[in-house]
């Protein structure tokens, strides 16, 4: 299978700060589309959980300050 990458921007009192990348693999997220993530309001993971039956049992996270290009740049403004 092939897998999803989901891009993201979370934003703290209406100005954009983070670009979130998550990686998913493709088979047991069959389906998802963006707006699937738009329309749910609540946590990402119990979206998995509610609509994909994924339970999300351990994730590696890896946060980094980077230097952004000019694609991260301007989703961020």
């Amino acid at each position: 299978d092939g897998v999803l990458l989901v891009r993201r921007v979370l934003a703290f009192g209406g100005t954009p700060a983070i670009l979130e990348e998550i990686w998913l693999p493709g088979g047991p997220f069959k389906g998802l589309t963006l707006d699937t993530l738009a329309s749910d309001k609540g946590p990402m993971y119990a979206l998995f959980e509610s609509q994909f039956g994924v339970r999300m049992v351990r994730v590696v996270e890896k946060i980094k300050a980077v230097s952004a290009d000019d694609d991260a740049a301007g989703l961020l403004a």
